[in-house]
């Protein structure tokens, strides 16, 4: 890593999450199941027959699908919002033989969720992950830390719910944004259309009640309006 302004440059390790398990437990096995750089339409059938297999000695499965570099990069648009075939198919099939299956979402943007990710027990979204990666998925997926985060935009049933699908990608020089203010949440929130996640969602470990809530009007002119809200939260997870 080399600072701004500085000539200082120094090597840090990129951690992935197979080798950072091992700070939790010495029993993971591990499948491939796909091939990122292959194109989208490339089953490996042997690579998701050796995944089920494995699946049987498997307490839990935990499974990391998302955009590779062939779909997803800088210098050009996704021509749609679809995982690549050979994830899902990978996921399908693991859902058929398996009841407690992990999904690590690894990707730049919004991705459509067919319902085979529902089967899933959770979906733990990384998005774009840094060189420490590795460390955080895991040290969510073991409770080390809570997932806290919430989603910062809306994920779709499907692209055609979304109103600039029909001007998008466009042309190689001209994109045309028609759609104006309605944009993510605003649009859906507007026409009541339902989503697969809404902007803001997330879950965490644990859960919290609320007490004894108090709204205060502390002013109230017509070009100023303050009030004061006040409760008890205990965690009760």
């Amino acid at each position: 890593y080399q600072g701004m302004g500085s000539s200082h440059v120094s090597a840090t390790k990129v951690s992935n999450a197979f080798d950072a398990m091992a700070e939790y437990t010495d029993s993971v096995l591990f499948a491939r199941g796909y091939n990122a750089d292959d194109d989208d339409d490339v089953i490996h059938q042997d690579m998701i027959d050796e995944a089920i297999s494995l699946t049987k000695q498997a307490e839990v499965v935990v499974l990391f699908v998302g955009l590779p570099d062939i779909v997803e990069s800088e210098g050009f648009d996704r021509p749609s919002l679809q995982l690549p075939k050979q994830h899902l198919v990978l996921l399908e099939s693991i859902c058929q033989n398996h009841s407690r299956v992990v999904v690590v979402l690894s990707n730049g943007g919004t991705v459509e969720l067919p319902g085979s990710f529902l089967q899933a027990q959770a979906i733990l979204e990384g998005y774009l992950l840094g060189q420490a990666g590795g460390n955080a998925i895991v040290h969510l997926l073991f409770g080390k830390a809570s997932p806290c985060g919430r989603l910062p935009e809306t994920m779709p049933i499907s692209v055609d719910d979304i109103p600039a699908t029909s001007y998008f990608p466009g042309t190689r020089d001209t994109v045309e944004y028609r759609e104006g203010l309605d944009v993510g949440y605003r649009y859906f929130n507007t026409v009541n259309k339902r989503v697969q996640f809404p902007f803001g969602h997330g879950l965490t470990y644990t859960t919290f009640e609320y007490h004894q809530l108090q709204v205060e009007v502390l002013q109230d002119a017509h070009d100023c309006k303050r009030v004061q809200v006040s409760m008890r939260l205990q965690n009760t997870g």
